[in-house]
């Protein structure tokens, strides 16, 4: 068997895949980070961040793939893209994977601090129901209608 050359597709793909392996890569470290008792909110920032300029990159390439695809012979139903396609369909598939056990876990968390939240509103209002109110000594009244 005869080594297949590289053609601009397959060199898009292959670029594709090492975006969506770099992808996987911070969704798995999102998903770690997520995982432990008080996830670092700047981390999870950071990683988020990282996340969605990957993502764009991935949008651009996947434009470049669209317009290469429209040439005549342009390689996309070769052995080698076939192969390449099966790979980034596998990390895909493993990065979604992820990416839900990290939304969960970020839910789970959310959820927690907004029940916490509404027990301290819920004790604020108990403490302000029995606060005695200052009793008004004297007081103006101004009548803004003329007659």
């Amino acid at each position: 068997m005869k080594a297949e050359r590289k053609t601009p597709v397959t060199t898009e793909l292959l670029h594709q895949l090492k975006l969506f392996e770099e992808i996987y890569r911070n969704t798995a470290s999102l998903a770690a980070l997520c995982a432990g008792e008080e996830p670092d909110q700047q981390q999870v920032d950071a990683l988020l961040v990282k996340r969605q300029k990957m993502i764009e990159q991935t949008s651009r390439s996947q434009k470049v793939l669209q317009e290469l695809g429209k040439e005549k012979n342009a390689g996309l139903d070769t052995p080698m893209a076939r192969d390449i396609l099966f790979e980034i369909r596998s990390v895909l598939e493993k990065t979604a994977f992820l990416d839900e056990k990290a939304r969960n876990s970020l839910k789970a968390r959310s959820n927690d601090v907004r029940n916490e939240l509404f027990k301290l509103q819920k004790g604020r209002k108990v403490g302000k129901a029995y606060t005695a109110t200052p009793r008004q000594s004297e007081g103006f009244f101004i009548d803004s209608q003329k007659n």
